[in-house]
């Protein structure tokens, strides 16, 4: 499957979990004023249950897929023009094996 795939499933997931656990509320406080009872109290812990496991593989799916994007490779010098001596602190360039003040081993 694609990446855009899991996106889609892991957040139908979330989704239909949040409306099963809605429903389950709804359900289990559901009251008929007619006939004096809560019919559908029976269906709520099962609607609560199937919307808490949707929403956990919602989220594990959205996790996992997360983590397993691939880190574009950015080169060292976009992101960091200097690196600093340990001994002066002052400022070299990234590729400089000594330090331009000091003398020392960077």
């Amino acid at each position: 499957m694609q990446d855009e795939d899991w996106t889609t499933i892991s957040r139908i997931g979330i989704a239909l979990g949040f409306i099963f656990i809605v429903g389950a509320l709804v359900a289990y406080n559901y009251y008929e004023y007619f006939t004096f009872y809560y019919p559908y109290r029976d269906y709520a812990i099962p609607l609560a249950i199937v919307g808490v496991i949707l929403l956990v593989v919602g989220i594990v799916v959205s996790t996992r897929e997360r983590d397993r994007r691939p880190t574009p490779d950015i080169p060292k010098s976009n992101y960091q023009k200097y690196q600093y001596c340990r001994s002066c602190g002052s400022p070299n360039e990234v590729d400089a094996q000594y330090c331009k003040k000091c003398g020392k081993p960077l």
